[in-house]
Order: structure tokens, then C-alpha cells, then sequence
């Protein structure tokens, strides 16, 4: 009798964690969808080998919600809709007169090799060249170069294994500290940077601090000895591909078993409590001036950085309701409130701003005029 041997290194425990701690992150996953292994419409495809089996691929999420797989052992595309319903398949070959042609449907799904969204809702592909379309489909231009739409990476070595890796875009720029450069990056639709590679998707924020990172689980696999000079006999028990970013920032990939294929999706919920921007200033202070109430503060470590502006919070009472009174540019560090009245006391706080997204404040301070 053969020996078993399971091999099975989990990261559930971390998936787990990340979808029920108190911060913005991917929740999931859920089946998105599934299907038995075979050949009819709602069946996948697999061709087992001695070294490995040829299995569907989830080629792309777009900006509909359409899931595209290309199941190459069927010769075809599977297209599902936002929901999970199937929503066309589409054949690689026709027969007409007699002889297999190329479908004339199948080059409009093939050849989703998405490279990225643009903030108008356009999505970048490639082939032999760059390619921009419209999410129906209709061609707006073309590149035989990377586009600076898709972002120009360049990385410089800090020391220590660290490394500064910039982002660059026409709009704005991501700097990253870390330990090197993710294979690829890439934004959604509504401008958010993401990298991603072979087993993990990382979400950054807009000054390129990490907000969230999904790992997926690591196979799961069983050999069975044959006896000496003979190879094992290894079967897949559970296997997971490489992530794909949705248009919207939630998470694909693909799971297989030995009985079914399934595509799993995490979805990217905000916590509307969290500073999605910079770090926040410190050392906020605040004296009585000739004309008002002078205050000071201490720069966010973000500036200069991304930080792109200081937003001034004021109330009349501790812990009350705070309201925004004014402005002031990146690396400006002080401001003279000169509508405080004489004999009233005011609390401050201060934040800073890169774009549209905050840090946290600093913490309250009073001062009197």
C-alpha cells in the first residue's frame, strides 16, 4: 500500500481576520460562482497531466460586473453577469460548410488582457499593443508603449532590504516604502492604487501606506506513493489562483477541488471612521495674538509628500461638533484666526489633507483671545 502524505499551509486565519476586525478592508469571500468539472454550459473544463492539469482561467472582472473565464479545454469563453448568472458562452470555433472556423464573437472576449482603468471609466488592454476602450467596447486610442495612463514604476534601494518604489501617473504620484516591487500595479475607477502578484493583492492609500493586504490560501495537496522508481500520485485537494482587481477594487480568483471549479470574490468595504490620507500633523499649540487666536502646529510626515493642503477644525465647546473654518497650503504650518471673539473659549484640531482624503486630527487644544 502506497503512503499519503497531505501537505496544507492555511491562510484562513488571516482571510478570517481581515474580514471581521473594524477597519477598511476585503470582506469574503463568497462563491461568486461554480460549476462541476465537464463539458456543458455550466461545467469547466480540466485536462489532468502528469506534472500539472491545464484548467479554466478567470481572464477578467469589467466595468459591468461581467466575470470572463477562458476555458481553454472547452475552447471557449464563459461570460457570467454581476450576479453569478451565466451570461453567454461563446465558442472559440464554429462549423460552417462543412469546415471549423474561428467564431467571429469569440475575439471580442478573448482578448481581455486588462491593464488598467482610467477615472473616465475606460479600461486599458493589451495585445501586441495597447489598446483604450470605451466599457462598450469602442476603441479610443492606441500604444505601441506603455501608456503614463497605466502608471511609470521606478524603485530606488533605501538600505536594509528597503526600498522606495514610485508610482507615477499623469494625475498623481504614489510613493512606497517596502521591501521591493509588487509585479504589477495598477488603479481602479475611482483612482485607488492596488498591487498585486501571484498569490496576494495589497491596497494602498492615496500617500501609498499599505491599507489592507489579501493573501490567498496555499494549495492544499495530497501524494500518494507508488513504490520505488515509480512517481507519486499527487492530487490537488484544494488549489487557488493569482488575484484579479475588479474595476470597483473588490478581489477574483479561482479555487479548484477535485470535484468542481469556482470563482471566489472579496469585496473592498470602506470604514468610514478611518483616515484613508496622510499621517496626521502633531504639536498642535495655540496663543492669544493681537487680532485673534494664532496657531501652530508641526508638518504631517507627509509633507512634503502628498500632502496638499492643512484643514483648520474649530468648536465652542470640548469634544463638540468641529466645523471646518479654513485652509492652508502644504507646508504652511501655523494660522491666525482672526474671527475669534473676544472673551469666548475655542477648541482646535488640525488635519492634513492629500487630494480629498484626510489624515486623522491632531489632537484638540484650547485657547481664549
Amino acid at each position: 500500500m502506497g503512503l499519503k502524505r497531505t501537505i496544507f499551509v492555511s491562510c484562513i486565519v488571516i482571510l478570517t481576520l481581515a474580514a471581521t476586525n473594524s477597519y477598511s478592508a476585503w470582506q469574503g469571500p463568497t462563491e461568486f460562482v461554480s460549476g462541476v468539472w465537464g463539458n456543458g454550459d455550466s461545467n469547466f473544463g480540466i485536462e489532468r497531466g502528469d506534472t500539472s492539469d491545464q484548467l479554466p482561467n478567470l481572464t477578467a472582472v469589467i466595468f459591468d460586473g461581467k466575470t470572463i473565464i477562458s476555458d481553454e479545454v472547452n475552447k471557449r469563453e464563459v461570460v457570467y453577469n454581476s450576479d453569478g448568472t451565466l451570461y453567454k458562452v461563446i465558442p472559440w470555433y464554429i462549423v460552417k460548410n462543412g469546415s471549423k472556423i474561428v467564431n467571429p464573437d469569440y475575439p471580442l472576449y478573448k482578448y481581455w488582457n486588462v491593464q488598467g482603468y482610467t477615472p473616465e471609466g475606460n479600461i486599458w488592454f493589451k495585445i501586441d499593443k495597447y489598446s483604450l476602450k470605451s466599457p462598450s467596447g469602442q476603441l479610443i486610442k492606441t500604444s505601441t508603449t506603455r501608456p503614463l495612463e497605466l502608471g511609470v514604476v521606478s524603485e530606488k534601494a533605501l538600505g536594509n532590504g528597503q526600498y522606495k518604489v514610485t508610482v507615477k501617473y499623469p494625475d498623481k504620484e504614489w510613493s512606497i516604502i517596502g521591501r521591493g516591487v509588487v509585479p504589477k500595479y495598477t488603479r481602479d475607477m475611482n483612482g485607488n492604487l492596488y498591487g498585486s502578484g501571484e498569490k496576494q493583492a495589497i491596497r494602498y492609500n492615496s500617500c501609498g501606506k499599505e491599507l489592507a493586504r489579501l493573501t490567498m490560501p496555499d494549495d492544499k495537496i495530497e501524494t500518494v506513493s507508488q513504490g520505488e522508481q515509480v512517481e507519486p500520485n499527487v492530487t490537488v485537494l484544494e488549489g487557488y489562483g493569482s488575484p484579479v482587481i475588479a474595476p470597483n477594487g473588490d478581489v477574483y480568483t479561482w479555487k479548484r477541488t477535485p470535484d468542481k471549479y469556482s470563482i471566489l470574490k472579496w469585496t473592498w468595504v470602506d470604514d468610514p471612521n478611518v483616515p484613508t490620507g496622510p499621517e496626521p500633523p502633531s504639536g498642535l499649540a495655540v496663543t492669544p495674538s493681537i487680532n485673534g487666536l494664532y496657531l501652530t502646529w508641526k508638518a504631517s510626515p507627509n509633507d512634503p509628500g502628498c500632502v496638499t493642503k492643512y484643514e483648520i477644525a474649530r468648536a465652542t465647546t470640548s469634544g463638540g461638533v468641529f466645523s471646518t473654518i479654513d485652509t492652508v497650503e502644504k507646508g504652511v504650518l501655523k494660522y491666525n484666526d482672526t474671527t475669534a471673539e473676544t472673551g469666548t473659549t475655542y477648541y482646535y484640531k488640525v488635519r492634513a489633507m492629500a487630494g480629498s482624503d484626510p489624515s486623522a486630527y491632531t489632537a484638540e487644544v484650547s485657547g481664549k483671545r
